[in-house]
């Protein structure tokens, strides 16, 4: 088709509009123009010099970072919801309805709770069989988030685990300090020499159950099985779910301290 038919089809639709019984009428701040059955409808607030209702979910990266921009759009209906279910998140819809009052809920602002990289490590190898190599390396990699024993006792633990990956590992004993004495026997140039290593039983973590939160201390029991002279470790995490819903019943208080806004538990409503 040529510009010179476009052209005449331009005009024949400006003749057509023209002719018609157009109307324009204000709904709510909105200009919107009225046409004959058989033609769209086009509300015109992208004309006017600013929207007449803000229209926007900001997504937020920490706690402070949501209550500051809370605090700074917040109006007398506004509202935050706090979900622990399935995932943990907040949110704040600035335009929310009051009693008698219905509002679109528009205008609203999230933070997800990410959890953080050391809380799924850990959380993620827990329960999980690691040769005595594999532990002792996982160990070494991690020492900065065990606060007991001090660093440098688990670093001494590490270490003698990798030096000791070649005895035959014959019995394991509970001390009453918190201890288990494994006895090894090392076979070297047609000598054999016995002895003793003394790994705690049980090791306490520092680390924080949401990105950029505060440190929680988390228990980790040590456990193994002797298999044929070799020693195979893991650990079991003591109920990191409750130290997880500490963290985030924490985190709620401190929104509801901030914004003096008190959050309903649960979901917060689509927005349709």
């Amino acid at each position: 088709m040529d510009s010179t038919q476009n052209q005449k089809n331009l005009v024949e639709s400006l003749a057509q509009l023209a002719a018609a019984a157009m109307t324009f009428q204000e709904v709510n701040g909105i200009p919107v123009v009225h046409l004959p059955e058989g033609h769209e409808v086009h509300d015109l607030e992208g004309l006017l010099p600013h929207p007449t209702q803000i229209r926007v979910e900001v997504k937020l990266f920490t706690l402070d970072a949501f209550i500051d921009y809370f605090l700074q759009h917040n109006l007398p209906n506004s509202a935050i919801f706090a979900r622990n279910k399935d995932e943990h998140d907040f949110t704040a819809i600035i335009d929310f309805h009051q009693r008698g009052e219905p509002a679109w809920g528009r205008h609203r602002a999230t933070y997800p709770c990410m959890t953080s990289t050391e809380w799924t490590l850990w959380t993620g190898e827990n329960g999980k069989k690691m040769t005595q190599e594999a532990f002792a390396t996982f160990l070494e990699d991690n020492l900065g988030d065990i606060v007991s024993p001090d660093g440098a006792s688990m670093l001494e633990v590490a270490t003698t685990l990798q030096v000791k990956r070649n005895v035959e590992f014959q019995s394991s004993t509970r001390l009453s300090d918190g201890q288990v004495q494994f006895s090894y026997q090392e076979t070297q140039k047609g000598s054999t020499n016995k002895g003793m290593v003394e790994i705690p039983e049980r090791f306490v973590l520092g680390i924080a159950p949401f990105h950029g939160g505060e440190r929680y201390e988390l228990t980790a029991r040590l456990r193994y099985r002797l298999d044929g002279g070799r020693v195979v470790f893991w650990y079991d995490l003591l109920r990191p779910d409750k130290i997880q819903e500490e963290a985030f019943n924490r985190m709620v208080q401190t929104v509801e301290e901030k914004t003096k806004t008190k959050p309903f538990m649960g979901w917060a409503p689509i927005n349709r």
